[in-house]
């Protein structure tokens, strides 16, 4: 077991002296539709269970049906259902507004970092 061990760690060495992170094998198995962003959450389109041209109509939908599906008066004590409800709430109010959404297209979840999208005042 420890002759395997050597060329891990001498990687995880090289890794750290290049200023770059070590990889994460959890991340590399993960195929693409399912990988995280990097706040580790998921693809509003995936959320809602849309595709990326969808109509706001279309997004309307799926939400309200999400959202009546998981909502917690619906699945009391059920803190699964709760999170799910959160996370289709979130995805739909950054699609549904269309500057929102043209940020989130462009630049992911990194567009609500940087202060980007919808969001009048008022």
């Amino acid at each position: 077991a420890r002759a395997t061990r050597a060329p891990r760690r001498a990687a995880l060495r090289c890794h750290a002296s290049r200023g770059a992170a070590a990889p994460t094998s959890a991340f590399r198995r993960a195929p693409l539709s399912r990988a995280l962003s990097s706040r580790g959450k998921r693809d509003y389109y995936e959320v809602l269970g849309v595709q990326r041209g969808a109509s706001d109509g279309e997004i309307k939908k799926a939400y309200r049906q999400l959202a009546k599906k998981h909502h917690p008066d619906a699945n009391p004590g059920d803190e699964s259902a709760t999170q799910k409800f959160q996370e289709a709430s979130e995805a739909y109010e950054c699609l549904s507004d269309r500057d929102s959404r043209a940020a989130y297209d462009a630049y992911g979840h990194a567009a609500q970092d940087m202060g980007m999208g919808g969001g009048g005042g008022g």
